[in-house]
């Protein structure tokens, strides 16, 4: 549970690996949300994230992806086979069995 009047919530911004001058927000009550406004010089990437909240109080906002294990065109069209090598030339310190 969120608690806004917990002084360690804050959120934590990055924008593409540059520093971002300190900026803070404040939470608003819409409804039953608890909102944060994303600053003017803050460009999102993505229309849609995941939220997260750290034991410590941090507040991250993920761009939502697409688990490709639960894409059914990802999961036809993937070779789910492996092979395993054996033989071949040692390369380290291998024992075979019959050593």
């Amino acid at each position: 549970m969120l608690d806004i009047n917990n002084e360690s919530v804050y959120p934590l911004y990055t924008q593409s690996c540059k520093e971002v001058d300190n900026m803070s927000v404040k939470i608003r009550k819409v409804g039953n949300s608890n909102t944060l406004t994303v600053p003017n010089n803050i460009k999102p990437m993505a229309k849609e994230y995941d939220v997260f909240q750290g034991r410590d109080g941090v507040i991250v906002f993920s761009p939502k992806k697409k688990n490709p294990f639960h894409d059914e065109e990802f999961i036809k069209n993937h070779d789910w086979t492996q092979d395993e090598e054996f033989g071949g030339p040692l390369i380290g310190k291998e024992k075979l069995d019959n050593e």
